[in-house]
């Protein structure tokens, strides 16, 4: 009997091991956070949906979430379909990356004030979903302690989309 237990516990594992996982998460830090969703912005193919509680880039065009930003504007430009939804009473925080976003033809908006849009979160190619405590912020990235949880989930990335897609907006412009 023992044997028998043991062999099923060895044919388990070979199966275990040898059968490629697809599924794969982490949980991403600061800098970690923007090095891994800067490559998977770039290498996008279909569709990045973004929902955002803010947006701060540096007027000077320069540090992490310019370059977070830059790559979704190229991605747009290669075809891919991008859809950011920013949080309404953050008007003022969001106004450079609204404005930026808005000039290179990026479908951005704002939610409606009745509710409060808190999510961190980004789904690419309907496959990858980045969630957790994130803005998209210089101290986000370089200060704070953050942590966003990542995975390779189709399900997960499409229903995120999906939620996204139903989230209330309004044309109010960031001036």
């Amino acid at each position: 009997m023992r044997s028998a237990s043991l062999r099923w516990v060895l044919v388990v594992c070979l199966l275990i091991v040898s059968f490629p996982s697809y599924a794969c998460a982490d949980v991403l830090f600061g800098k970690s956070y923007h090095e891994t969703i800067h490559k998977y912005l770039k290498e996008a193919d279909t569709s990045i949906t973004i929902a955002m509680y803010f947006i701060i880039l540096e007027p000077a065009g320069e540090g992490p979430i310019n370059e977070l930003v830059n790559a979704i504007v190229d991605a747009n430009n290669r075809g891919v379909q991008v859809k950011i939804v920013l949080e309404d009473s953050k008007l003022k925080a969001n106004r450079l990356a609204y404005e930026k976003l808005k000039e290179n033809n990026i479908a951005v908006y704002f939610d409606t004030p009745e509710n409060l849009l808190h999510i961190k979160g980004v789904a690419i190619d309907d496959r990858y979903i980045f969630l957790g405590s994130a803005n998209w912020s210089r101290a986000a990235i370089q200060d704070n302690y953050e942590a966003t949880y990542f995975e390779d989930s189709p399900q997960d990335a499409l229903a995120f989309k999906k939620y996204v897609n139903n989230i209330p907006v309004t044309w109010r412009h960031a001036h």
